[in-house]
C-alpha cells in the first residue's frame, strides 16, 4: 500500500511539474507573440511592407468578412496600393488570449489603427483630398514556431469598425464601389 502511495505521488508530483513547466513557457511564447505585434506596430508606422511579411510563414493567408481569403502576395499587393497613399500610419494590437499547442499558438486579439491619407483616385469624394481614417476590429491569429521563431501562418479577421473623416465607414464596399460616402452636393 505504501508503495502505490508513494507511485501516485510520485506522478502526481511529475504532472504538476510538468504543468508548471507549460505554462513557464506559454508566458515565454506570449513574450515572444507581443514582441511580434510590437515589430509589426513598427513596420506598419514605417510602411516597412518588407518588414511586415518577414513576419509571416511562407503560407501565410487572410481571411476577412465578406471578402475571399488572401494568400500573402495578394495581402502584399493590397498594402501596396494603401501604402501609395498612406501619409502616416498607425496600428496597435493586444493579445487578449493566447493558446499554446505545441508548435502552433492561436491569439484571440483587439487591433486600432489609424492613418491619414491623400485620395489620389478620387474613390472617396475628390481626387487629392486627405481624409483620416480609424479602425479597430478583433482577430484569430495562428502562429506557428519555425526554425528562426514565431511567425504568423493566418489571420482570420472576426469583427471590424471604421470610420473615414470621423464617420462610420465600410472599405470593404469602397473597394467594390458602394461604401465610400457620398460626395457632399453642390448648392444650385
Amino acid at each position: 500500500m505504501k508503495l502505490r502511495i508513494g507511485t501516485t505521488t510520485v506522478i502526481l508530483a511529475m504532472l504538476a511539474g510538468f504543468g508548471t513547466v507549460a505554462r513557464a513557457d506559454d508566458k515565454a511564447v506570449r513574450k515572444e507573440i507581443e514582441a511580434g505585434y510590437k515589430k509589426l506596430s513598427a513596420a506598419m508606422k514605417a510602411k516597412d511592407i518588407n518588414g511586415i511579411m518577414a513576419l509571416g510563414t511562407v503560407d501565410f493567408s487572410m481571411k476577412q468578412p465578406g471578402r475571399p481569403a488572401q494568400n500573402g502576395e495578394q495581402v502584399k499587393k493590397e498594402m501596396e496600393q494603401n501604402f501609395a497613399m498612406a501619409k502616416s500610419m498607425s496600428m496597435s494590437t493586444k493579445v487578449k488570449k493566447l493558446n499554446v499547442k505545441g508548435d502552433t499558438a492561436t491569439a484571440m486579439t483587439e487591433m486600432t489603427g489609424r492613418m491619414t491619407m491623400v485620395d489620389t483616385q478620387g474613390m472617396f469624394g475628390p481626387k487629392g483630398k486627405t481624409h483620416k481614417m480609424s479602425d479597430a476590429g478583433t482577430s484569430k491569429d495562428i502562429w506557428a514556431k519555425t526554425p528562426i521563431g514565431w511567425k504568423v501562418k493566418s489571420v482570420e479577421v472576426l469583427t471590424y469598425k471604421a470610420t473615414m473623416d470621423g464617420k462610420p465607414f465600410d472599405p470593404m464596399k469602397a473597394m467594390g464601389g458602394g461604401g465610400a460616402p457620398a460626395p457632399p452636393k453642390k448648392k444650385k
